[in-house]
């Protein structure tokens, strides 16, 4: 084996399939960290957002405390018509 034989084996060799997969690799990464930095509401959606929850939150107990009321009324209104009904169908005694 001579000199440049051993010279070219020896010398390191260049991987460009490695080198292509890790820039495409760094390249893809940096792309969906800067999608992910550019979907994250900014602060003024933020507090929009969170303003619109506690006003569902607030709507959904206020709904449900609308329903609770109905319920009651229907239910003194069954009473009543049940307690007229009761007195009208009232046996009468015969003597």
């Amino acid at each position: 084996m001579t000199d440049d034989d051993l010279k070219r084996y020896l010398k390191p060799k260049t991987h460009w399939g490695a080198i292509v997969t890790t820039a495409i690799a760094v390249g893809t990464t940096i792309w969906g960290i800067t999608q992910y930095l550019g979907d994250i509401p900014k602060r003024p959606e933020f507090n929009e957002v969170s303003t619109n929850v506690t006003r569902l939150r607030l709507d959904q107990e206020t709904v449900k405390g609308d329903v609770k009321a109905i319920n009651v009324r229907l239910e003194e209104g069954f009473k009543s018509l049940n307690q007229k009904f009761d007195s009208q169908n009232d046996p009468k005694r015969r003597r």
